[in-house]
């Protein structure tokens, strides 16, 4: 369920900053782990700034992330 209520705000972050350089995708990444109730660390926010900067979408699944 977690899971599943968190993958639209993924699905927004790519819309919405796919091929932006890592550094301006990053606070975008801390707000939204914030506004989620989660925690990461520095690595884990650059993680998913690389793979959105990147282009890749962001999967989740329960256990697992896809990228």
């Amino acid at each position: 369920k977690v899971m599943k209520e968190a993958q639209p705000h993924f699905d927004r972050l790519h819309r919405e900053h796919k091929g932006k350089p890592i550094a301006e995708v990053e606070p975008h990444v801390r707000t939204m782990i914030r506004q989620l109730g989660w925690t990461a660390d520095a690595s884990d926010i650059r993680s998913y700034a690389k793979a959105t900067s990147d282009g890749d979408r962001i999967v989740l699944r329960a256990g697992d992330i896809k990228m």
